[in-house]
């Protein structure tokens, strides 16, 4: 895998560090954009006192856009022309670090050191489920305690009908292993992680690639914590997979507007439901047009929790439209539950 880096590198660094990326600007607006898609949803649990450790960093394309909002970002990557050419490129950043590893695991890298340790559209091309498995265990030692880890890799429907066309005979170093979400998830707490968030999504890399094979993957994140009890995240989507499995019949196609939640609502008893994610739209208006072509594919229910009740407000035509049209089922602090027929 070092040497296959190395001579992509070589190649054509660009392309091999972003496929969308064709000049600095663009590679520098492309890290920008995508140092927002990881801190999305772990930038609450960060101050800028933190310390940050990406695998898979590459020239450091997110770490530049990353040291400016943390104390200390370090980079670690398999190849060392990656780790080189980062060197060079960063090397006006004091905080930032890149260290060249061996491919397997973070040797060299102190333990419970990192508040955050994230790896982007980087452990996607891992061809070994073992070498991810030492990844995230690696990823548990030199995390503190409470600290967070953010990882995506490509994901595969345990439900899909195709699914034994994605097994791994064909992976290289290129086009790695998938999983399905309870694969790695139980990989996850098999490390000792308590689980925060699981959830596929199409995000920029994949929608913008050159590459058609690229687009048909999609991607599957996982967030989760290093020895930290049930948070107040895990509170909420317990309750609201309570009052799904207790109101919503068995089989009943359920909108969710936060698919991040939806692996903790099943586990919390809402395993009988399907659900159907309605993604925040580029405009308000555009809300309306999805929910109602979601519904048009069955979607019976619409379940909000707290986490997303910022919807009520910046997409508040939604909700008016919502409130007039249908009804309220079930509600409490920590979610709203509507009826769509």
């Amino acid at each position: 895998m070092k040497r296959d880096w190395d001579e992509r590198v070589k190649a054509e660094l660009l392309h091999a560090v972003d496929d969308q990326s064709l000049t600095e600007e663009e590679l520098r607006a492309s890290g920008a954009a995508d140092a927002e898609v990881v801190l999305a949803d772990v930038g609450q649990y960060l101050t800028s006192d933190a310390s940050v450790l990406e695998v898979g960093c590459g020239i450091g394309r997110l770490l530049e856009p990353l040291a400016a909002r943390f104390r200390e970002v370090c980079g670690v990557d398999v190849s060392g022309e990656m780790v080189a050419r980062g060197r060079l490129r960063l090397a006006h950043l004091d905080n930032v670090r890149l260290v060249e590893n061996n491919g397997s695991d973070l040797e060299g890298i102190p333990p419970e050191h990192f508040d955050l340790c994230y790896s982007a559209w980087a452990l996607q091309h891992v061809p070994d489920r073992s070498a991810i498995r030492r990844y995230i265990t690696e990823a548990h030692r030199v995390l503190k305690r409470g600290g967070i880890l953010k990882f995506q890799v490509w994901g595969v429907y345990a439900v899909n009908p195709f699914r034994k066309l994605y097994d791994d005979s064909g992976v290289d170093t290129y086009y790695g292993v998938r999983f399905t979400m309870s694969e790695i998830v139980s990989m996850v707490e098999e490390a000792n992680f308590q689980m925060i968030a699981a959830y596929h999504a199409h995000d920029r890399q994949v929608m913008e690639s050159h590459n058609p094979e690229t687009k048909q993957q999609r991607t599957l994140w996982v967030v989760a914590r290093k020895d930290r009890g049930v948070d107040e995240w895990e509170s909420v989507c317990l309750e609201a997979g309570r009052a799904l499995a207790r109101v919503v019949p068995e089989g009943a196609s359920v909108i969710l507007l936060e698919p991040e939640t939806a692996a903790h609502l099943v586990v919390a008893g809402a395993a009988g439901v399907r659900f159907l994610y309605l993604y925040a739209p580029g405009d308000r208006a555009g809300g309306i047009r999805e929910l109602e072509r979601l519904r048009s594919q069955g979607g019976r229910y619409l379940v909000l929790t707290r986490h997303g009740f910022w919807w009520l407000d910046y997409y508040r035509s939604l909700f008016e439209y919502v409130d007039s049209h249908y009804r309220r089922i079930d509600q409490a602090p920590g979610y709203l539950l509507f009826c769509l027929d």
